[in-house]
């Protein structure tokens, strides 16, 4: 996701950006992982509809055929998959390094 994030920033890929009608600019600012990510996995994209985690048939055209969807999908499981699993087990930093007078952490 890192390459992906950089690639796009480096061809000027940004997100949306408006002017409200006070005249404040919004957006237009490099996209976030977080934005990526779900981009990704937007079956909007595939010409889907999403209910209530159900996925139905959209009225519009896909953009995205589904074996280049499913590759997409693949490696972003894997990517989540191949974590060492450290920060989920001690979300902290520093968890389990900090101990009080008593030996609790």
């Amino acid at each position: 996701m890192r390459l992906l994030q950089q690639e796009l920033d480096g061809a000027g890929i940004r997100s949306k950006s408006w002017v409200s009608t006070s005249g404040r600019r919004w957006g237009g600012k490099p996209l976030a992982r977080g934005a990526l990510y779900t981009m990704l996995r937007n079956r909007i994209y595939r010409g889907q509809i999403v209910h209530k985690d159900q996925h139905y048939p959209g009225e519009h055209e896909p953009i995205i055929d589904e074996p280049l969807w499913e590759e997409v999908q693949a490696k972003l499981a894997a990517n989540a998959a191949s974590g060492d699993g450290e920060r989920r087990l001690n979300p902290s930093l520093l968890a389990g390094l900090l101990y009080d007078g008593k030996g609790i952490t």
